[in-house]
């Protein structure tokens, strides 16, 4: 309904409703499904910055292995019930191809088309992209072809979009290179199947984890010049960055100070 523009938004008429968004489990809701004692002791982050994130892992760290275990079954498995259920299983895959064929015909896109571009962010994540290069490397036809259809899945709530961000003016630079993250793990799973190409590294989907839930409460940037910060989340004008290197010593940032961003935190596996 909301491809095909036909929500009612009721205007000054909604009184005290809602809208439910009903996204797939979060990593923590994943562990509230598989550990419920673990879960009643996460703390929540309430302000982004590394000594708040820091303090926040350290009262976890007890529970550290486990949540390390669960982490992997969830990069492995990703969020949807069925593949959370059953595993990502030739069924489970046929399943949700079939909402996103559903879907799409009822607003008269190419599934084929659809396919490309799906390959195109599987093989070029998480490096920024141009819609002209998607169009070209892939046979899209036109970069308006290739918006309009990453509208189509942004819409369906299968990828984000991560624009390019000015550090001096806060807005966001439409005219270079984006990132595309998808929602969710199974995602990679299910289009490495039906685009017929390779899964990516885990430290790729671990990136897009962390992107993909950073979006749920904050806007998401990226930025890159000789350096590249991964993510950068934006909250009443104040900035915050995210660097994910996926292995046990990952290094410090750089102290240089990069435009307006405040807080600046490296995640990595230890």
């Amino acid at each position: 309904m909301h491809l095909k523009k036909e929500i009612e938004l009721f205007p000054g008429r909604r009184g005290y409703g809602k809208d439910y968004l009903m996204m797939p489990l979060s990593f923590r809701e994943f562990i509230k499904v598989f550990s419920p004692k673990i879960y009643e002791k996460l703390p929540r982050i309430e302000k982004l910055g590394k000594e708040e994130i820091f303090k926040k892992a350290f009262d976890i760290s007890p529970f550290f292995d486990e949540i390390a275990k669960l982490f992997k079954k969830y990069i492995a498995t990703g969020g949807f019930p069925l593949a959370v259920k059953e595993g990502i299983t030739e069924t489970t895959k046929e399943s949700y191809w079939n909402w996103i064929k559903s879907d799409i015909a009822k607003i008269d896109r190419s599934e084929e088309t659809l396919k490309r571009v799906a390959k195109a962010i599987l093989e070029k994540t998480p490096s920024g992209i141009s819609l002209n290069s998607i169009a070209k490397e892939f046979e899209i036809g036109t970069h308006k072809t290739a918006f309009e259809y990453l509208d189509v899945m942004e819409k369906l709530y299968i990828i984000k979009t991560l624009y390019y961000l000015d550090l001096q003016k806060l807005i966001a630079d439409f005219k270079k290179n984006r990132k595309v993250c998808f929602i969710d793990p199974f995602f990679f799973y299910l289009f490495a199947d039906v685009c017929l190409s390779k899964m990516p590294e885990e430290s790729i989907i671990v990136e897009n984890v962390a992107a993909s839930h950073l979006a749920r409460r904050y806007e998401v940037f990226y930025w890159k010049n000789k350096q590249e910060i991964d993510v950068i989340t934006r909250s009443k004008e104040k900035l915050s960055s995210f660097e994910v290197k996926w292995r046990e010593k990952a290094g410090n940032y750089s102290k240089v100070r990069m435009g307006k961003i405040e807080k600046r935190s490296l995640l990595n596996k230890g």
